[in-house]
């Protein structure tokens, strides 16, 4: 299973509470643009899971625009908060191929660090639109391999 860890695009800084937070244009641009990336780059994706939050809804719709089929799902279990060993679980019950997770700092950072090294804490920083891929099928901590980590807005590779 291949699986695409992806931060949300900029958003505002301020809501009526953090849930409410919207992209910015940038944002939504940041969104877009990783969306084109990854087809342009011919990375299958079948399967989104999305943050209930409303700016990785709409980080899900930008890139479901350029897929076009991507089915979208909403992960309680991923929001700012959520442990990453928690969301390891759920990679481990899953037989999804070609999964697209968007979430929050931190959780992303420490999840990509998690499945790399076993550590929560390590190199992996995501910015707004990041991305990082995975190929496993265990998704144990530190034996997951990093296939590439990327950061908007050109999408260079960074190991």
């Amino acid at each position: 299973m291949n699986l695409i860890i992806m931060r949300h695009g900029e958003a505002e800084p301020y809501a009526s509470s953090d849930r409410d937070r919207v992209l910015t244009d940038y944002g939504r641009q940041q969104a877009y643009a990783a969306g084109e990336w990854l087809k342009a780059n011919e990375i299958a994706i079948n399967y989104c899971w999305a943050s209930p939050y409303v700016r990785t809804q709409q980080t899900a719709e930008s890139v479901q625009s350029v897929y076009g089929d991507l089915k979208a799902c909403i992960a309680d279990f991923l929001t700012p908060g959520s442990s990453p060993m928690a969301v390891a679980e759920q990679l481990r019950g899953e037989a999804t191929a070609n999964l697209l997770l968007i979430s929050h700092n931190p959780m992303v950072s420490q999840l990509v660090n998690y499945l790399s090294s076993g550590r929560t804490q390590g190199p992996a920083i995501m910015g707004t639109a990041s991305m990082a891929m995975f190929d496993e099928s265990q998704w144990l901590p530190g034996c997951c391999s990093l296939l590439w980590l990327r950061h908007a807005p050109g999408f260079e590779q960074e190991f």
